[in-house]
């Protein structure tokens, strides 16, 4: 006959495990991500409202993708990139001479690459105009709302 020890032992080893196994998953939620995603994404949405649309571009495509610390660090921010389609006629110059006209000088232009690619910044934003791929007719605005924040918070 099983005593009412044997019994208890395994039950209790049942909760053991089933509490174990919760608090698991719930510290490895905690691990890959710093930020939460939707707050710092809608962030970066309510950037990009701000923005001035190049006259006849219409918006495509959005994506967020998540920035980490290190390579397998955890998430520490999103960037959310807003893709266009630009109007045949449009020249990489005319669009560039839209963005530094309208985006100055509430935003500050920190650096302008071949492409052309201008990163504008205001306050704790940064936006990246990039017109690379303008011969398809593609305009594509990252943006990050904490990018200049000493530590980005969503």
């Amino acid at each position: 006959m099983i005593g009412p020890r044997a019994r208890v032992l395994p039950r209790a080893l049942v909760i053991v495990t089933a509490v174990a196994a919760l608090l698991a998953g719930l510290v490895g939620c905690s691990i890959g991500s710093a930020v939460d995603r939707d707050r710092y994404v809608n962030a970066n949405e309510a950037v990009f409202e701000q923005l001035p649309t190049f006259p006849g571009s219409s918006l495509t495509t959005e994506s967020s993708s998540p920035g980490r610390d290190g390579d397998d660090g955890p998430v520490t921010s999103y960037t959310t990139l807003f893709l266009f389609a630009l109007p045949r006629d449009a020249t990489p110059t005319a669009v560039a001479a839209f963005f530094k006209r309208e985006l100055r000088p509430d935003s500050e232009l920190v650096d302008e690459l071949d492409g052309p690619v201008l990163n504008f910044r205001k306050g704790d934003a940064s936006v990246s105009i990039n017109l690379e791929s303008w011969r398809a007719y593609v305009l594509e605005i990252a943006v990050d709302h904490a990018s200049h924040r000493g530590a980005a918070q969503g």
